[in-house]
């Protein structure tokens, strides 16, 4: 970490100006030595980020949540700095007041067997859904079919998975982060919450 940090500083102070995604980084980037003037450029939403197809997502939510119950999601690469354990783990504590509840986790990468035998082990694999990648065109009717939107990353440049979300009316769920909190405004279009499973 600290390598890499040393050679952050390196490279920023080599540099004129730099952009940040969020006010998280450039703070990140300023508390780290970095010299020069550093602009906040948020990445952009795409017009049809904030289209969802109703119809298919009606479609996924009948087909995933049948019951009736709660239907979440989470998008991200399945990797271990995104946090899916504590997501898996605070579902299971939630499902105790909603058995019919389901989450369907869109995303792949190297932790999915892992993570697909933690929710065996939790016996909550019939309620998560593992559903892979999913085309970013088809991904706001995915948004579209949930109740809300689970993200448990500790650390995030800037959340765009968050932002996604938040552009087709889905409330977020979230774990305090940087690049998390720089998108949440509490309690109007999500909530973050403190590391822990029992606060999730």
């Amino acid at each position: 970490v600290k390598a890499v940090t040393r050679h952050n500083r390196i490279f920023t102070n080599a540099c004129d100006m730099i952009f940040a995604p969020s006010e998280s980084m450039r703070g990140f980037l300023k508390s780290n030595g970095t010299r020069p003037t550093v602009k906040v450029l948020p990445t952009g939403l795409q017009p049809a980020d904030f289209k969802a197809n109703q119809a298919m997502a009606n479609v996924i939510r009948g087909q995933y949540c049948p019951e009736g119950g709660r239907l979440f999601c989470t998008v991200s690469r399945l990797e271990k700095e995104k946090n899916i354990p504590f997501l898996l783990h605070a579902f299971a504590q939630y499902l105790g007041m909603d058995p019919n509840a389901r989450l369907l986790v869109i995303g792949d990468g190297s932790e999915r067997d892992d993570l697909e035998l933690l929710a065996m082990q939790l016996g909550i694999y019939g309620r998560v859904v593992f559903a892979g990648c999913i085309a970013h065109s088809e991904i706001s009717s995915w948004y579209a079919a949930c109740d809300a939107f689970l993200f448990a990353s500790q650390s995030e440049t800037q959340g765009i998975v968050l932002l996604e979300a938040m552009a087709v009316g889905l409330p977020v769920v979230a774990v305090q982060a940087s690049g998390v909190n720089d998108g949440i405004k509490q309690g109007l279009n999500g909530v973050a919450v403190p590391d822990s499973e029992e606060a999730f």
